[in-house]
């Protein structure tokens, strides 16, 4: 279905019924039709007013029925109280466990308890000597 136009009297160019002036020559009609109403117009219409009438009822309806309170929610009355940090807590290192002397009857396990009093006793010898001020390492001397 073909809309109805109106013909410009100068250009004879077709417009629009609800055109004020010709968009190709700029003469002004001396009548304007109304644009022709689409299904969107009235719901534009109702979207307009039902907006903000719809915010303005909720407004009311907590102005009168007061905030949903929430389980941790104070009264707006009561300021909130103070709260004390807990104290820090004071950390300790570990005691260090003594070691256990074992006396064992597997010949493996006593050779290797031998060995390691023995390295020991070698380690703690040369830290001894090198806290009296003597070099860490022995002088190399090169045959002649």
């Amino acid at each position: 279905m073909s809309q109805p136009n109106k013909i410009c009297p100068q250009c004879q160019t077709p417009a629009p019924l609800h055109a004020g002036f010709c968009g190709n020559c700029g003469h002004r009609y001396r009548t304007a039709f109304a644009e022709p109403a689409s299904a969107w117009g009235g719901l534009r219409v109702a979207l307009f007013f039902l907006v903000p009438l719809t915010a303005a009822f909720m407004f009311w309806l907590v102005l009168v029925l007061g905030r949903p309170k929430s389980p941790n929610a104070l009264p707006i009355e009561q300021e909130p109280q103070a709260v004390r940090a807990p104290e820090p807590l004071e950390i300790k290192p570990a005691p260090k466990p003594k070691p256990k002397e074992t006396t064992s009857d597997d010949p493996v396990m006593r050779e290797a308890q031998r060995a390691l009093k023995s390295a020991n006793k070698e380690i703690e010898e040369r830290a001894s000597r090198l806290q009296g001020g003597a070099s860490p390492r022995e002088p190399i001397i090169l045959p002649p």
